[in-house]
């Protein structure tokens, strides 16, 4: 099984609250200064924003296609150790198995 995930963020911040033109602070992702503010107040830059929303939905889609995966493995063992056994087969006249008419096989399907 394969699964391909991609996550592309773009934030807009048209809102005036997130510019304060009187102080650049260190982005809290990168480092570099910027006069952006995310909803916290803190400085950072649209894209790092959007970088680390990225990788939190990122993070999530992998554990849920490892936890699908995972059940989906669960169920089909289960399933396979839940299936019905085979019935004996008693050999006649019609079929020639290898066994001789009345015989009954160990269970063994053929």
């Amino acid at each position: 099984m394969s699964i391909e995930l991609q996550v592309n963020v773009t934030v807009q911040w048209r809102d005036p609250v997130h510019y304060d033109a009187e102080h650049s602070l260190p982005c809290r992702v990168c480092k570099t200064p910027t006069h952006m503010r995310d909803n916290t107040d803190l400085a950072c830059h649209p894209r790092c924003a959007g970088d680390e929303l990225a990788r939190e939905i990122f993070r999530f889609g992998q554990r849920l296609a490892d936890e699908r995966f995972r059940s989906s493995v669960a169920r089909r063992a289960a399933l396979a150790q839940t299936a019905a056994p085979t019935a004996p087969r008693v050999a006649d006249e019609r079929f020639d198995g290898g066994l001789q008419p009345g015989q009954v096989s160990a269970g063994v399907a053929r």
